[in-house]
């Protein structure tokens, strides 16, 4: 049995093949969950996985999407060249999301400081804020007793320092 515990088929980049790739998916036994990074998306995952009995699916807000005017993210092309909106974390409208059986996780998480403001108080507000969201997602995690999908990037110190403390089961990457 092959199990992807990472997809994004519920990403615009898939809205001309979706149904393709997931046919090529039932066809040879793959299993796949798909992750959210922001509301929009972990909703299509649910929706996605819902009717499909190979998909499962991941809710969270990736910490690109958190809602902030401290930096402007332009997207590397090869990053998928969308414009992040930003929005901030209500735990009400993802705990509704998980009434369906088929989430099963909570993903895609965590801390990424690439992108970053030039200033030092700025840069300490930004990881701030990264980090609380986070907190309050990996708490939505515990509740509801789920396993975790973190994305880090440039902040593994802060992630694992987070983490160390917590009795959370998932993947990092």
């Amino acid at each position: 049995m092959i199990f992807d515990t990472h997809s994004h088929l519920n990403f615009k980049a898939y809205d001309e093949d979706r149904d393709e790739v997931i046919k090529r998916t039932q066809k040879e036994g793959v299993f796949c969950i798909d992750v959210g990074t922001k509301y929009e998306t972990s909703k299509r995952a649910v929706e996605l996985a819902e009717q499909n009995e190979n998909i499962y699916s991941a809710i969270g807000m990736h910490p690109i999407h958190i809602k902030t005017d401290l930096l402007k993210i332009k997207m590397d092309e090869e990053e998928g060249s969308f414009q992040p909106l930003g929005e901030d974390f209500d735990a009400e409208k993802y705990r509704q999301l998980v009434k369906s059986k088929k989430v099963v996780a909570i993903g895609e998480i965590g801390l990424d400081y690439y992108y970053r403001p030039k200033t030092k108080t700025r840069l300490e507000e930004f990881k701030n804020l990264q980090k609380k969201v986070f907190v309050q997602q990996l708490d939505l995690a515990e509740e509801l007793n789920l396993p975790v999908i973190i994305h880090v990037r440039m902040a593994f110190e802060d992630v694992y320092e987070i983490l160390k403390l917590r009795k959370l089961k998932g993947v990092i990457h």
